[in-house]
């Protein structure tokens, strides 16, 4: 019995035991149950944060990558805008060059047409000269009245300076030299003044005016013109003023107080109001009056037509009725030109020249013109007449 008694405590003993274990096991993974649960918890995190964090940066690279796509895009679209400017710009260029070229060929041409011109009234100039004043080979007076008509109808331009130009006078053309410029395009020739008493200043001004533009020549250029196209006397003006001048405003200014100042003026109208024709100077009454109304219409203040007329016909010997006239210069030339002893006068009806009517004049012998009531001219001797 106490065997039994022991053995039972024994196990009793071994039981608590076990279960004092057991409840140990239990209690000590109730204490460690939370910290794995944390950890659990923190990896699951971990892993989520992760994705999230893959899953932003596809994203951002997918925008990058699309945004670079878009920059490609625009380049593409901006390259080929670019291309059609330049196409557009060289199109209008090679249009400008072409119309610049087509105009300076047209410019050329008319120039050449003029000098042409100004040669042919040079020749024929020359003819009347050595003819001198009576006219051979059978000439009708209708010729030689067409012929001053030329003159004075071809070639006049416009200038800054008046509304009227003279043709190219045959002292004028002397000593024309040419020039070479840059530009592959032939350039009209450059006129040259010597400051001669037969040549004209303010004409010299204009023609190299016109010249400059014509040929295009630079702001940097102009000057070496001037001194090319100043011989002579006015050469050596040149070289002391022309330190002085930088644009052509300069130069004309100068150039107009040196060769037409208010003396040399002053001495052309003497000229006009005391001068006259010299039967056998050389000249022709045509060449004579063209270089007197050149100068006459070249004084400051402008002398008009009817006043040039007036002092003009004084320096011939047959009187003309300014107020029986059309007192054009062509007129005045057609009634100067005549032979001399052709007309003494011509005595005007004025209830017959309405209007200013020029009438024709027809070669008769010495004596006097007059128009009667009925408009046609009869003849009378000069001791009927009253003039």
């Amino acid at each position: 019995m106490g065997i039994d008694t022991r053995a039972k405590t024994k196990r009793q003993t071994s039981v608590t035991l076990a279960s004092g274990e057991a409840s140990t096991v239990h209690q000590t993974r109730m204490i460690r149950s939370p910290t794995d649960k944390r950890s659990h918890d923190s990896l699951s995190t971990s892993t989520t944060e992760t994705a999230t964090t893959e899953m932003d940066i596809t994203t951002t690279l997918q925008s990058i990558l699309k945004r670079l796509k878009g920059i490609e895009e625009q380049q593409k679209k901006y390259e080929a805008r670019l291309l059609t400017i330049e196409e557009d710009t060289m199109k209008r260029c090679d249009e400008q060059i072409g119309a610049e070229s087509e105009q300076i060929h047209q410019i050329l041409t008319e120039v050449r047409q003029e000098i042409r011109g100004d040669i042919r009234v040079i020749k024929e100039q020359i003819e009347q000269l050595g003819e001198g004043n009576n006219l051979q080979g059978g000439e009708t007076r209708r010729q030689r009245i067409a012929s001053g008509q030329n003159l004075y109808g071809n070639n006049r331009q416009a200038s800054v300076y008046e509304s009227q130009q003279l043709p190219l006078s045959q002292e004028n053309l002397q000593g024309r030299q040419e020039y070479t410029p840059r530009s592959k395009f032939a350039k009209p020739q450059l006129l040259v003044f010597e400051a001669k008493s037969n040549e004209r200043p303010l004409k010299f001004l204009r023609q190299l005016e016109k010249f400059i533009g014509f040929a295009r020549i630079a702001d940097d250029e102009f000057l070496l013109i001037i001194g090319q196209a100043l011989k002579g006397a006015a050469a050596e003006w040149w070289d002391v003023v022309s330190e002085q001048v930088g644009t052509w405003e300069e130069f004309s200014k100068l150039f107009i107080a040196r060769f037409w100042n208010a003396s040399i003026q002053k001495r052309i109208r003497g000229m006009l109001d005391t001068g006259y024709y010299k039967e056998h100077s050389g000249q022709t009454r045509v060449t004579y009056a063209m270089k007197l109304i050149g100068d006459a219409r070249d004084l400051r203040p402008q002398k008009t037509d009817e006043e040039i007329v007036q002092m003009l016909s004084k320096h011939y010997n047959q009187a003309i009725d300014e107020a029986g006239l059309d007192e054009t210069l062509v007129k005045f030339l057609e009634v100067s030109d005549t032979q001399a002893g052709e007309i003494e006068c011509i005595i005007p009806s004025h209830a017959t020249r309405v209007g200013r009517r020029f009438f024709p004049l027809y070669t008769t012998p010495p004596g006097v013109l007059v128009a009667s009531d009925s408009g046609d001219l009869r003849h009378v001797t000069v001791a009927d007449s009253k003039c």
